[in-house]
Parts: C-alpha cells; sequence; structure tokens
C-alpha cells in the first residue's frame, strides 16, 4: 500500500518523527548488543512506537526486530513505513 500524502507541514512534521522511530529501531536492532543477544538464544525484540504529545497516546508503528533461537525473523521496514500515517492539519506532531 503506498504512504498517504502528508499535504500540510503538520502532517509532514509528524510523518518525519514516525519514520524517524522506525529507522531509529532499526538501528537499535543492528547494533553488536543486540545481535549477541540474539546469537546467544536471549529473547528480545525491538519495537517502534511513538508518543503524541498533543494526547498523550503511544502508539505503535508496526515496526518490530525479533530473533527466537533457530529461527530468525524481522518484519520488514517497508510494513513499518506503511504504518506510518501523516495526522490532519489540526494534530499537532509530537
Amino acid at each position: 500500500m503506498p504512504a498517504p500524502a502528508c499535504r500540510t507541514n503538520t502532517a509532514r512534521s509528524a510523518r518525519l518523527c514516525e519514520l524517524n522511530v522506525v529507522e531509529q529501531a532499526a538501528n537499535v536492532a543492528s547494533t553488536t548488543i543486540v545481535q549477541d543477544a540474539w546469537a546467544h538464544g536471549q529473547e528480545l525484540t525491538v519495537h517502534g512506537w511513538i508518543y503524541g504529545l498533543s494526547d498523550g497516546l503511544l502508539r505503535t508503528l508496526k515496526m518490530s526486530a525479533e530473533q527466537a533461537p533457530r529461527k530468525p525473523r524481522r518484519r520488514s521496514m517497508p510494513a513499518a513505513i506503511s504504518g506510518a500515517q501523516c495526522r490532519g492539519a489540526t494534530s499537532v506532531p509530537w
């Protein structure tokens, strides 16, 4: 599904914040600390969430990375990027 068009500065700002969270969650998942934990069979999942200052809600961006022993799994970034949605003109960016 294509990403929604962000028509206002507020919507663009909110989307940029969401995309930054997706990218940073992927960066955390690629660190040696997380990679070593997975290599040693430790259960660890990295999630991408964002907190809305305007409403106090914590939202998932559908970004997660995990690796169970002998069964690596990682949710794709395209799914997370499509999960990051533009906010309306009345919405305050995070």
